[in-house]
């Protein structure tokens, strides 16, 4: 049961961060910016991700899991 919510919630997760591929040559026409500045809504959510993941960690080692 845990194996398969893992894999649900990974699968949901890489959508959203690989759908960004598709979307920002929109985004890009839309706003008429350059690459660069289309893709700083996604480099600070991958920062956010990366911050997340520490706190979480070290939450998860003081306290546990119980899923």
């Amino acid at each position: 049961m845990r194996l398969g919510i893992s894999l649900l919630l990974a699968t949901i997760g890489g959508v959203g961060m690989w759908a960004v591929v598709v979307v920002l040559p929109a985004v890009q026409a839309e706003f008429g910016v350059d690459r660069a500045a289309a893709s700083m809504p996604y480099t600070a959510t991958m920062v956010g991700f990366a911050a997340g993941n520490v706190l979480v960690g070290r939450a998860i080692d003081r306290m546990g899991y119980w899923i």
